[in-house]
């Protein structure tokens, strides 16, 4: 459709009116960022504070458990159950797996005990886990003294909640349990001195803040009866801002494509609309793929949050676009139409920025 021809002190000229329309679709574009990023902000935060109840709970339970003594638990031997020093030194973190949510590591674990009435490293299992390998490495004997070591690959059940991944810790953990004899005939004592993360054991993308080893009791079977548990507890953070630029550049990349569109006159409408579509559909296809990869979560996630703003941003673009041609090529006024662009391409660029910078730090822990 060619241009309408107007004369040009029309065609080049904008008026106070029209100075202060395109000034309210500024501020309207501006007041849509600001309540979403605040939406979101508090959204995270939110999210945060429950992470952190439960991070506080999980730990109470996990050191504290039930409130019952070793000692007052009825022992089949006089002398009271044996004492078995339980050591680990992980030597390999594997991956975690979002999808299947488990992790997996390799590490040695060893028992020192006195007597021959009990034998541990015949009688643990991995809570929550699945020993995929397992080789004792190490046996000695010295009278009545024992010790024994073994080499273990396991894998392990751990729920990885996405609604702030990749700027979420999250607590992990190998727990060992006498499965056969309770606590009243066993008992793990935790040789927390010697047991140990190798640093070259952690993978690039994550970093261990805290660990802690501890033993509980633990109510186990139809009977009840109390088992002894041995823990090595980690509290684990991906390096986010890796990981996040890694899982939406392709979303990005998309945003920015679709912000080219106000650089391009209106004479070639085609590429002025079909840039923004074309980015539509691309973030469409990333959202399907972290779909996929983050399972799990009813609520609005992070991932949800960038990648809405991502939809929001372009579908302003292309409403854009088409009111500027249409000021163009119906109305003949190409000054103004020039000036819708520029402004929209500033508003946009500056808000979905701004935005994309406060939803992690809200969501850092």
């Amino acid at each position: 459709m060619a241009a309408r021809v107007l004369p040009n002190d029309l065609k080049y000229t904008i008026s106070g009116g029209e100075y202060l329309l395109v000034a309210l679709w500024a501020l309207g574009l501006v007041l849509l960022y600001v309540m979403g990023g605040s939406y979101g902000v508090r959204l995270l935060q939110k999210y945060k504070a429950q992470t952190a109840q439960f991070r506080q709970d999980w730990i109470s339970a996990q050191v504290v458990g039930p409130a019952v003594e070793t000692a007052n638990l009825p022992s089949p031997n006089e002398e009271g159950p044996v004492d078995v020093n339980v050591g680990i030194y992980i030597d390999y973190i594997g991956e975690f797996s979002l999808t299947e949510n488990r992790w997996t590591a390799d590490f040695d674990l060893w028992f020192a005990w006195t007597g021959d009435q009990v034998h541990p490293g015949e009688t643990f299992e991995i809570v929550d886990g699945q020993v995929e390998h397992k080789e004792k490495i190490e046996s000695r004997s010295q009278g009545d003294q024992h010790y024994e070591r073994y080499r273990i690959r396991a894998r392990i059940l751990k729920f990885i909640d996405p609604s702030r991944f990749p700027f979420n810790d999250e607590e992990a953990g190998i727990c060992i349990e006498e499965k056969i004899n309770s606590a009243g005939r066993l008992r793990y004592v935790a040789d927390a001195q010697k047991s140990d993360i190798n640093p070259q054991a952690i993978r690039r993308f994550l970093r261990i803040t805290k660990s802690a080893v501890f033993v509980k009791n633990h109510a186990r079977g139809v009977d009840r009866n109390m088992h002894s548990r041995f823990i090595y507890a980690m509290l684990i953070s991906p390096l986010g801002m890796d990981i996040y630029v890694k899982m939406f550049q392709g979303l990005f990349a998309s945003v920015a494509i679709a912000l080219l569109a106000p650089f391009i006159r209106p004479t070639h409408s085609s590429p002025k609309i079909s840039l923004g579509i074309g980015a539509f559909f691309a973030v469409i296809g990333n959202n399907i793929a972290l779909g996929i990869t983050l399972l799990g979560s009813n609520k609005l996630s992070l991932a949800d949050m960038v990648t809405g703003i991502g939809l929001a941003t372009i579908f302003l673009v292309l409403a854009e676009s088409a009111v500027s041609l249409y000021v163009f090529d119906s109305k003949g006024r190409e000054k103004l139409s020039r000036l819708l662009d520029k402004t929209t391409f500033v508003v946009l660029l500056l808000g979905y920025v701004a935005i994309n910078v406060l939803l992690p730090l809200a969501a850092k822990s």
